[in-house]
């Protein structure tokens, strides 16, 4: 229903609004031309049902209803259609002029508004001191903003009332505006040298967070730990201009974090590479060419085994080495392409790597069966269902305790091992079992 169907009606109200104050209600009712009536007429032109209806209400809503005159329409909908008549922009311009935080704070809690208006008006909000559940107004913005973005928050309304909650948005959420928003938040930027557990763990994800931009990790740079600048060293967004400045603190595991960058700038690592520690950290990390491979083989070929920037000549010509421990770094790497010569080695490190290593195809790993690396392939998420399911039958300890933790297992094994309690514990920390119990809404055994 479009607001127009409402211009120049007379609407008879039950009760109160809901998403809107009673006073930006009736400025929306005025932008509409629309007039509220006392009672009852042949010239009314929509009855609608609000809350808070008193007793005497209900009973003319009744007689309403018994007399098939009306349909009411929900308070819901009408609000719903009402809100479209916002205009942002006007809005905006008032809330700057008055610095009216109550108004602000009855629009934050209105679930109509588009998702971009709501960050424009968060940006003007008055936390006045305070963190994000201190008062109850400062509880009901926080609560508005993650009910907003959470997804799935139907099926945990209390994550909106927790200070994690905001932790948990940040780590599920990939909208870079939403994050720049949050990050910006005085209650954030005041406590960034917190160690209040809950405050710290938003202030880490959100110094891991791809898309916090460089405003909030030149903040936590310069007003936060050494704790949370090493977090700030790692991010691949992060400008050669704040790199240089982190590096200048000359402070051992902020530096140590930095050479560990992929996105490490070209001249900055030529100098920090001079310190072999450093190097053999930077090497299993820092994108490469091959001239910065060339120069990394000679002492640093362990550390070049790891890095999941190699490309299947230099994977090959690292093979080539001989090394077992080269070797085995080798076939960790995530970004593993040359299986196929490392499957021919007989070297158990080296097996063992292959078996735990989610880049194997599963054909690879099932061929890896019985050759003494079974607990590695249990907890293996490229291993296959049948594969797994042959290891289950084996009853080996180390093999089923591999499984409970594997989100691959397969759910009907994991059901019979949480009846086992040594594994209860893994199985329900189990992130594809806590996803199937959600999902099917059956509780834990």
């Amino acid at each position: 229903m479009q607001p127009r169907t409402f211009t120049h009606k007379r609407i008879l109200l039950f009760g109160a609004p809901r998403a809107l104050n009673r006073e930006e209600f009736d400025r929306l009712l005025r932008a509409a031309d629309i007039t509220l009536a006392d009672r009852y007429d042949a010239d009314v032109d929509a009855v609608v049902e609000g809350r808070l209806i008193n007793p005497l209400e209900q009973e003319e809503l009744d007689r309403l209803y018994d007399s098939d005159k009306v349909v009411p329409l929900s308070i819901d909908a009408f609000e719903k259609t009402l809100c479209t008549q916002i205009e942002p922009e006007r809005i905006m311009m008032s809330l700057k002029l008055t610095r009216d935080n109550e108004r602000l704070h009855a629009f934050l809690q209105n679930p109509y508004i588009s998702n971009d208006f709501f960050l424009k008006l968060l940006q003007l909000y008055d936390w006045k001191g305070e963190g994000f559940f201190d008062t109850d107004e400062n509880r009901d913005v926080t609560a508005a903003l993650i009910g907003r973005y959470y997804e799935h928050i139907e099926r945990n309304h209390n994550v909106q009332y927790s200070t994690l909650g905001l932790m948990h948005l940040l780590r599920q959420t990939r909208r870079p505006r939403l994050i720049r928003v949050i990050g910006s938040l005085a209650p954030l930027r005041q406590a960034v040298g917190s160690n209040e557990r809950q405050m710290r763990a938003i202030l880490e994800a959100l110094a891991l967070h791809p898309d916090s931009d460089e405003p909030t990790l030149k903040h936590f740079i310069r007003q936060g730990d050494d704790a949370l600048r090493a977090l700030v060293a790692t991010h691949p967004a992060l400008s050669p201009a704040l790199q240089q400045e982190l590096a200048a603190l000359n402070v051992p595991a902020v530096t140590t974090a930095l050479v560990s960058n992929p996105a490490l700038d070209a001249a900055l690592a030529e100098r920090l590479f001079a310190d072999d520690a450093l190097a053999e950290t930077g090497y299993a990390h820092i994108a490469l060419d091959d001239a910065r491979f060339d120069k990394g083989l000679a002492r640093h070929a362990k550390a070049l085994a790891a890095n999941p920037a190699l490309t299947p000549p230099m994977q090959q010509r690292l093979f080539e080495t001989g090394d077992e421990a080269v070797m085995t770094a080798l076939a960790a790497n995530p970004a593993l392409q040359i299986t196929g010569a490392l499957m021919q080695t007989k070297i158990p490190a080296v097996r063992a790597a292959l078996a735990a290593n989610p880049a194997m195809t599963g054909e690879a790993l099932t061929a890896l069966a019985g050759s003494g690396c079974d607990a590695a392939l249990a907890g293996n998420t490229a291993s296959p269902a049948a594969l797994l399911e042959q290891l289950y039958t084996r009853g080996d300890a180390d093999v089923l305790g591999a499984l409970a933790a594997n989100p691959a297992t397969p759910i009907d094994i994991l059901q019979q091992l949480q009846l086992d309690a040594r594994f209860e514990r893994a199985v329900r920390t189990n992130d594809a079992f806590g996803q199937f119990i959600q999902r099917e809404n059956i509780g834990w055994l």
